[in-house]
């Protein structure tokens, strides 16, 4: 699993699916060892079914939930309540992002509307975790030094940054002529 930061910062319904997929999996660590029925997470998120019910499929397909009793529409949580993160989190949002994106396939899931209330814990998550993340890259954006950056590598990557050092003066690559700078067209 890779993590796609622009992503997560980017796209409002991949942060919404975080956010809803976060708010059902924090109801099942609350409630362990309890299972829970759909009409619970119904009127615990006022989300609709269909969205309760893709989280749902999605948390069964990492194994983090199960299905219980003699309808399929109660599951139980398999993991400890200790163990799950937000990569598991983001694990399930992953998979409901890809089956949502698969062509012909439907979703089921819209951007949700809270009622106005006071900031939840999973609001106070959310922003903790974008400030997290926000000062964790500033941090290794400290850390990276530019003078590593090898004039080679800088020229294979941004060939429009592409100089040569001539006594004290830099000139750029693309005024000189391919004689000049060494450039052979073979």
């Amino acid at each position: 699993m890779s993590f796609d930061l622009a992503r997560f910062f980017s796209d409002r319904l991949f942060l919404e699916k975080f956010r809803s997929t976060l708010e059902i999996l924090y109801l099942f660590v609350n409630s362990a060892p309890n299972a829970l029925s759909l009409k619970d997470l119904e009127s615990a998120t006022n989300r609709c079914r269909a969205e309760i019910v893709d989280a749902c499929t999605a948390l069964i397909d990492v194994g983090l939930i199960a299905a219980r009793g003699p309808t399929q529409n109660v599951w139980q949580l398999l993991s400890s309540p200790g163990s799950l993160t937000l990569e598991d989190v983001y694990k399930c949002v992953e998979i409901q992002y890809k089956i949502g994106l698969a062509p012909g396939a439907g979703t089921n899931f819209h951007l949700f509307k809270p009622e106005p209330s006071a900031i939840t814990e999973i609001d106070t998550l959310m922003i903790e975790v974008l400030f997290n993340t926000h000062q964790l890259l500033l941090k290794y954006f400290r850390e990276v030094y530019l003078i590593r950056l090898r004039p080679a590598s800088l020229q294979a990557v941004f060939p429009q940054f592409a100089f040569v050092k001539k006594g004290h003066k830099l000139h750029h690559l693309a005024e000189r002529s391919p004689e000049k700078s060494g450039i052979s067209s073979h």
